[in-house]
């Protein structure tokens, strides 16, 4: 039987992330940097669930930051060093949120909001899914916003090529029609007939289902399964598949795949009814 776990999205107020925090002195940005290592650098402090602070720093393999908002854009984008919120500015351009691609930036530093999230992924229209370090006493995170918040969409200047720098094709949207008191999972066809999954992280579409059904659901997909933790090549992926079930009743989930991916398309729709 295929396990897939299903994890549940709580949706919180956007704190304020202090932008004026005192810290070294802020220099020149450092080099160019692919949108994968910027995704990579940023996945360490989600998986050492490194506790949100304006006065610590926390020290791993990419150097030392500030573990604030700012901080943790910063250490994504491997600047030179902790910048605020005030001072992203200076190493970003403004782009519309249909430019959005993972790595990019949320940015706010007015009406009494000073934050900054790290884009991720849609998990539907206006629905963006960020990477952030946002309040006390919460580690750095993945969540999903109801909307954009007022927040302005910036690209990090050193940012290197397209989304496409992943793999090969990749990210690809997976976008599915939904039924409703159903759970679902993304998973990848393999040229070897294997499949693997499910492809999906924290905003798993348990809630996603109960909350929009009408227009369909969707998954943006960047190549890694977070079960079983496997990152597949992206030239061997042929399919994408979307299982669903009712009260993770996985032993009787109905999947559906998708038509031959051809690597090129970067939407892929599945009707699951």
């Amino acid at each position: 039987m295929h396990l897939r776990f299903i994890a549940l999205v709580a949706t919180f107020t956007i704190t304020a992330c202090a932008s004026d925090v005192p810290d070294e002195e802020e220099g020149a940005s450092s080099a160019a940097i692919v949108r994968s290592d910027i995704l990579n650098r940023a996945k360490s402090w989600l998986d050492e669930r490194v506790p949100y602070s304006q006065s610590s720093s926390h020290r791993n393999q990419f150097g030392t930051y500030r573990t604030d908002c700012s901080g943790f854009v910063s250490m994504a984008w491997a600047l030179s060093s902790s910048y605020t919120t005030w001072t992203l500015w200076n190493v970003t351009n403004k782009i519309g949120a249909g430019e959005l691609q993972p790595g990019d930036a949320l940015l706010k530093d007015a009406g009494g909001t000073d934050h900054v999230a790290l884009f991720v992924r849609w998990a539907g229209p206006n629905r963006p899914v960020v990477w952030e370090e946002y309040t006390s006493g919460r580690p750095a995170e993945e969540r999903v916003w109801e909307s954009l918040r007022g927040f302005t969409p910036v690209r990090y200047k050193g940012a290197e090529g397209s989304a496409a720098s992943v793999g090969r094709g990749l990210p690809v949207l997976v976008t599915w029609n939904g039924a409703p008191n159903t759970e679902a999972s993304l998973d990848v066809i393999l040229t070897n007939g294997r499949t693997i999954g499910p492809c999906i992280a924290v905003d798993v579409l348990r809630d996603e289902y109960r909350r929009k059904i009408s227009d369909g659901l969707g998954y943006m997909f960047t190549g890694e399964c977070v079960s079983p933790h496997i990152t597949p090549n992206a030239d061997e992926i042929v399919a994408f598949q979307v299982c669903s079930a009712t009260k993770d009743d996985w032993a009787h989930a109905h999947c559906t795949r998708s038509s031959p991916w051809d690597h090129t398309n970067t939407q892929v729709r599945i009707d699951n009814h």
